[in-house]
């Protein structure tokens, strides 16, 4: 009997404010964030978020769509009303530039060198201008007068790494005028009142003013501002009277201009004053009436709006801020009603149902581990030896207590225990094992912690648990080795050899039979905790770094350096299912008491969260999407490499012919678990309906339909069961006989090209062969006809000759 399985399915972000820049529209700030674009309004802080494929490089937007381009050089077409998207492909590599010039037109620029002109009314690209040799990093339009002529012309303004300004005109889909920095490369763009302003990657800002007489455009140089910075230039923004400029030391620099005093721009523009900030910033939006504001994203994962007073000095601050550091741990109080997060030196407090932080407690120290008590405490470690007891509700400090001379690693609770008759904590610090219990003092009434064990290993300690009952904790140390003692004794029970290289992640099963590591040499390993042995080895493309069991069950998550999340059977060693929405190494991973929800903690300082459905799905399902998902990824990156040549676009209608034979492949897997449920249904004598074979025989209605498809493209998204329902099909009666031609190619196909159906099974050598058989002696047939036929032919010509 085949096994279900009830899925899990992404539900949202948490801790995502903005990481790669973001853009300003009212009160709402639309941030990029990984994969997602985040919605935030500035006033409530509530977000919203959208998901695309990829990582997002660049947002723009109007009235009718949100624009994200995409790391891997693709363009989303988000319709706002509709809330519909469509993937643009024009682009080689990553998007670093995005502009409307229109509600029809959007121009975008990327690190491939090239611009694209789209129409997204009809969601096509209609010209590439090719000119830049390096990365685009500006881009601007102008509305130019020429007076002679009476009349107004757009033009397109573009920078790049190379060192060149560009303006081209796309009535003659070229670059009519290239203006050189005279050195680098060029950082950053602005244009106010036709004159454009850019930064080099030296002191100087430059400016240059762009007129149109007689059809011809011109260029003025206005001189250059001198920085007071030396350090590089990020972007440029001119304000009114004022110029900002972002620089890489945490920084913006604000010249103002004086009264006119020289005809030369550049020389109008003084120093002002700096304004610095606590982290590095990616990117700025300033105002100005009476005083300043600036809105600023940072590479910490935060978003501050800041006004500043005539005096320049800061009077207000408004900061939406998430997780700073990495997601070091995930933990789940007692009926995963509140959701720990640690990072860095934060340790926030998440209700589970509303998705928002509840309580914020921030340490003086790194918080390096953490534990939940099973009702209102949880107690976090820090890099200085220190255990902290937070009260959850209050968020305040009960009890602090010097455990360890060093970083405490690890903290295990276990409520009842029987070795300990109660509650015991387990802590470790290099090579020490520390067990503490918890007590009220009766003088204080103050909750302390105090040790009753202190246990020495051979070797330094990277993660220990208790076993479900608390007779046993078990440790994985420094040496590849785990090592598994008896609480009361501390005598060695087992000792499970098998990795090459540190394990970073193991756990027990609720059920303590087995036990699942994993590690840097990319395996994962379950062991029999009767006997210690190895009961299966499961090989990975990358390390695990984490490893998670769902209660009362042996299923089982694993997170991966490659930023993969799979979800296994530890009773069949099957892959169930695999989540790829991390663009970053996976840090740790917590389940659900009733296995009903997950959360996963990422290096880039997200949490994703993700539920379990009602629906059930099947192992091979689930393979046959991996494969169709693989399949697909490989003709994005294909269709990327070719999507153009020189000058001349190439391969417009790529993606629309690769997603065309997958949906042909997915009714062909359709039409074929039709045909293997009619076989199956005749087998025990039931009467079918040929209702879905249009009347027609399943063999003569699936050849039939195969005689107008391209068999080798569609053949390769199948999995092995299609392919050998296909192999029974070509047996049956009439197959060779009337549709010879298919049935040689998907045999050759399998022959030659196909992974997925193998080959050493006797029935299927068998098979192939005797359809290899029959497929010649059909083939001798036809000669003799055809040789027959043209004898006919020949003497039927000769008669209408003479005659």
């Amino acid at each position: 009997m085949v096994k279900a399985y009830l899925p899990y399915e992404f539900q949202t972000i948490l801790g995502g404010v903005s990481q790669n820049g973001f853009i300003v529209e009212g009160n709402f700030i639309y941030s990029a964030v990984a994969q997602y674009i985040i919605i935030i309004n500035i006033k409530s802080q509530e977000q919203k978020q959208i998901i695309v494929e990829d990582k997002v490089t660049q947002l723009t937007l109007n009235k009718n769509f949100i624009v994200a381009g995409q790391e891997n050089g693709e363009i989303v077409l988000i319709n706002r009303k509709e809330k519909t998207n469509y993937t643009m492909i024009g682009h080689s590599s990553q998007i670093t530039q995005l502009l409307f010039l229109n509600d029809q037109t959007l121009i975008s620029g990327s690190a491939d060198t090239t611009l694209c002109v789209w129409d997204i009314i009809d969601q096509s690209l209609s010209l590439r201008l090719v000119g830049h040799t390096n990365q685009i990093t500006g881009l601007g339009s102008l509305q130019l007068e020429d007076q002679q002529l009476g009349s107004q012309k757009q033009f397109i303004i573009s920078t790049s790494k190379d060192g060149l300004v560009k303006v081209w005109d796309l009535e003659f889909e070229k670059s009519i005028q290239t203006l050189s920095s005279a050195h680098s490369e060029i950082t950053s763009l602005d244009i106010q009142d036709n004159v454009l302003l850019f930064c080099t990657n030296s002191e100087e800002v430059l400016f240059r003013k762009l007129t149109l007489e007689n059809g011809k455009v011109n260029i003025e140089e206005l001189g250059s501002l001198k920085r007071q910075n030396f350090t590089r230039a990020i972007q440029i923004q001119q304000v009114q009277k004022r110029i900002f400029i972002l620089n890489n030391e945490k920084k913006i620099e604000v010249y103002r201009q004086k009264k006119k005093n020289s005809e030369i721009l550049g020389k109008q523009f003084v120093f002002s004053h700096i304004l610095q900030f606590t982290s590095k910033v990616i990117q700025f939006q300033a105002y100005y009436e009476q005083n300043t504001k600036i809105i600023i994203c940072s590479q910490d994962n935060q978003i501050e709006i800041k006004q500043y007073g005539k005096d320049n000095q800061e009077i207000s601050s408004n900061t939406i801020s998430s997780y700073k550091n990495s997601i070091k741990q995930l933990e789940l109080t007692q009926f995963d009603q509140r959701l720990i997060v640690i990072s860095g030196k934060q340790c926030n407090v998440i209700d589970c149902e509303t998705n928002q932080i509840i309580q914020k407690y921030e340490s003086q120290q790194l918080i390096t581990s953490l534990a939940c008590f099973p009702k209102k405490y949880y107690i976090v470690g820090d890099d200085t030896g220190y255990l902290n007891l937070i009260d959850i509700n209050s968020n305040q400090v009960v009890c602090q207590y010097k455990a360890h001379d060093k970083s405490v690693n690890n903290i295990q609770i276990h409520e009842k225990s029987t070795a300990f008759n109660g509650l015991v904590i387990m802590t470790t610090e290099l090579d020490k094992l520390k067990f503490l219990e918890l007590f009220q003092n009766k003088k204080t009434q103050k909750l302390e912690l105090a040790v009753i064990n202190v246990i020495s290993m051979k070797e330094n300690i990277r993660d220990a648990v208790f076993t479900k009952n608390g007779e046993m904790y078990a440790v994985s140390l420094y040496n590849n080795n785990i090592q598994i003692y008896y609480c009361n004794s501390n005598k060695l029970f087992l000792e499970l050899y098998g990795h090459s290289l540190p394990i970073l992640s193991f756990q027990l099963t609720s059920d303590d039979t087995i036990l699942i590591s994993g590690g840097i040499d990319k395996s994962i390993k379950l062991w029999a905790m009767d006997f210690g042995n190895c009961k299966k080895t499961l090989k990975n493309p990358s390390e695990i770094t984490s490893i998670k069991a769902v209660n009362d069950t042996h299923y089982f998550f694993s997170g991966h350096k490659d930023n993969l999340v799979k979800y296994w059977d530890g009773d069949t060693y099957q892959l169930i299912m695999q989540f790829n929405h991390s663009l970053s190494q996976i840090t740790s991973i917590i389940v659900g008491c009733i296995g009903d929800i997950f959360y996963v903690g990422t290096k880039d300082g997200l949490i994703r969260k993700y539920i379990q459905t009602k629906e059930q799905i099947f192992i091979q399902d689930e393979e046959e999407k991996r494969i169709v998902e693989k399949m697909t990824k490989e003709m994005k990156e294909n269709q990327q490499k070719q999507v153009y040549s020189g000058n001349d676009l190439v391969g417009k209608d790529l993606s629309l012919q690769s997603i065309g034979k997958i949906h042909e492949a997915e009714d062909l897997m359709n039409i074929l678990e039709d045909i293997k449920n009619y076989r199956f249904q005749q087998d025990l004598g039931d009467d079918v309906d040929l209702f879905k074979f249009n009347n027609q025989q399943p063999n003569e209605y699936l050849f039939q339909r195969l005689q107008t498809s391209d068999i080798n493209q569609i053949l390769k998204f199948l999995h092995a069961q299609h392919l050998s329902t296909l192999i029974d099909e070509i047996k049956r009666d009439k197959s060779i006989n009337y549709y010879p031609q298919i049935c040689s190619q998907i045999v050759y196909y399998i022959f030659n090209k196909s992974e997925g159906i193998s080959l050493n099974s006797h029935e299927n050598i068998l098979s192939l062969i005797q359809i290899q058989e029959r497929l010649r002696d059909q083939f001798k047939k036809e000669k003799k006809i055809i040789g027959f036929n043209i004898d006919a032919l020949d003497q039927l010509l000769n008669e209408l000759q003479e005659r």
